[in-house]
């Protein structure tokens, strides 16, 4: 267990430790002290730690981890942080609707692919284990677990995030208002980012990266 800033967290291997101090020693979201009565969507939680920092600052989350060891030590950080009244967590994976199979490293807190990921490379199916998983569009996800609207909807799903793409251009860019999110590949990234700008004010929240980049996204 490591604590950070008042916050503690079980991990499931020692790599997790790095995740934990980014998002909650160097926020690296930059989330504001103060999320009173903000309704926050977690996809991709992992062990809790954007999910607990968002509670612990006042904010109502929903919490979703398609992994089910990842899972249980989420549900764990909950309880260990008294949060269960403010976070509600869902085993469940976000991308087309139906099931897939889940490649899962669980010491490695970037090692879990979706069939299907623009990351999903060929030594995931060799060198990990899979388990199934049921995925659920991100329309679902706003229309049913968070009354049609979202303050801040944090996505870290390791590549699986553009399968959203649409569904935002459609129309759910409507119900939210910040996007905090994980990009990976650059080319897709940027078309992502391209498409989008005429709804939200964008931003790169890290040195931009050939792999993976951290954007933010505000609605204009």
């Amino acid at each position: 267990m490591i604590e950070i800033n008042g916050l503690k967290f079980n991990l499931c291997g020692e790599s997790n430790a790095a995740i934990v101090e980014m998002v909650v020693g160097r926020n690296l979201y930059q989330l504001a002290a103060h999320l009173e009565g903000l309704q926050v969507i977690d996809i991709g939680a992992h062990v809790g730690s954007f999910s607990i920092l968002a509670a612990s600052r006042g904010a109502k989350v929903v919490a979703f981890e398609p992994t089910l060891q990842t899972f249980e030590i989420l549900k764990e950080n909950v309880l260990l942080n008294g949060q269960e009244k403010n976070i509600t967590c869902h085993q469940l994976a976000i991308g087309m609707p139906g099931e897939r199979k889940l490649y899962y490293d669980i010491g490695n807190g970037d090692g879990n692919r979706l069939e299907g990921s623009v990351t999903m490379y060929e030594q995931f199916k060799s060198q990990f284990p899979s388990q199934i998983v049921k995925t659920i569009s991100l329309t679902e996800v706003i229309n049913s677990y968070s009354s049609g609207h979202c303050d801040i909807l944090k996505v870290d799903c390791e590549g699986i995030e553009y399968e959203m793409l649409d569904e935002l251009l459609d129309d759910l860019h409507n119900k939210i208002d910040t996007i905090l999110i994980e990009l990976h590949e650059k080319t897709h990234a940027r078309n992502f980012i391209n498409k989008l700008r005429s709804f939200y004010y964008v931003d790169c929240l890290d040195a931009p990266g050939e792999k993976a980049e951290e954007w933010r996204l505000v609605k204009i």
